[in-house]
């Protein structure tokens, strides 16, 4: 599981509605959604030898 993975897993469906200006009646699905485009994007980039870092930004 990637860094970025765990950062949308650790969010509430309520706050990752609320970044994406989202409706927050969809917000579980929104948030299931994401998660399966974000898990294959980091197993591609696996698959390819690259990795992306999470960093704090301020």
């Amino acid at each position: 599981m990637g860094e970025i993975t765990k950062l949308i897993e650790e969010t509430t469906p309520f706050e990752l509605a609320r970044l994406r200006q989202k409706r927050v009646e969809h917000s579980t699905r929104d948030k299931a959604r994401l998660l399966v485009k974000v898990v294959e994007i980091e197993e591609l980039l696996n698959l390819m030898g690259k990795k992306i870092e999470v960093k704090n930004i301020q």
